[in-house]
């Protein structure tokens, strides 16, 4: 795993961070005016895992509600380091706390200072080494690589919807017409579509697959 794996962009008014070495499925995190407000697969197989939706699109299925999940987001609420040990602590908001060892970061480098982002408003951690260069890893990479349980249930939920919402798109099948056809409220629909709600009704997603030509499969298997 190379060193500099994490970075920072801007374009277009947007903040965009990425780590080269990121968790599956490989995505940037996207941040305007500090809120983040997408997550972006790449190299493009699904598109965009979700993001905030403008009031043009609600019922077009191409997006969700981006709203709740920012709610949802972990924060990083501290962060220090140990270079004898070669170790980053991240505390999270919700009272997680998680270690990460320098080199499942690939960081070869002591470091010098490390700091919660404000920029993205805690959703990142800004790393200087002490060649002086900087890194910024999102909220994310911790979690993923400590296995935390409720990241990794999001992560799939998340590439599952995105799949979702990619052919109704496509299709141009809005969420009301999946609403009577499930014989359920609007309302529902956005929350079985919606990323940041765990609890969902599995019949209900089997059943929306089914209307957009989508087959789910939920497999148990050893963990790698």
């Amino acid at each position: 795993m190379e060193e500099r794996g994490m970075g920072r962009i801007r374009r277009g008014g947007y903040l965009i961070d990425w780590w080269i070495g990121d968790h599956t499925p490989k995505h940037v995190h996207v941040y305007r005016d500090g809120v983040l407000v997408a997550k972006v697969e790449i190299p493009g197989a699904v598109g965009a895992l979700w993001h905030h939706e403008s009031p043009a699109q609600k019922d077009s299925g191409a997006t969700h509600r981006g709203e709740g999940h920012m709610r949802t987001t972990e924060r990083i609420r501290a962060v220090r380091f140990d270079n004898r040990k070669r170790v980053l602590h991240v505390d999270y908001a919700s009272g997680k706390r998680i270690a990460v060892h320098y080199g499942q970061l690939g960081i070869t480098r002591k470091i010098v200072e490390a700091w919660v982002d404000k920029e993205t408003r805690g959703h990142s951690i800004g790393i200087r080494l002490q060649d002086g260069s900087e890194e910024y890893m999102p909220y994310d990479q911790p979690l993923a690589l400590a296995r935390d349980p409720e990241y990794l249930l999001r992560t799939q939920i998340e590439h599952v919807l995105a799949r979702m919402r990619e052919s109704l798109a496509v299709k141009g099948i809005s969420k009301r017409y999946l609403a009577t056809q499930l014989g359920t409220s609007d309302n529902q629909i956005q929350r079985l579509l919606d990323p940041s709600i765990l609890n969902k009704n599995l019949e209900q997603l089997y059943r929306i697959s089914l209307l957009l030509g989508l087959e789910l499969e939920w497999r148990v298997r050893a963990a790698a």
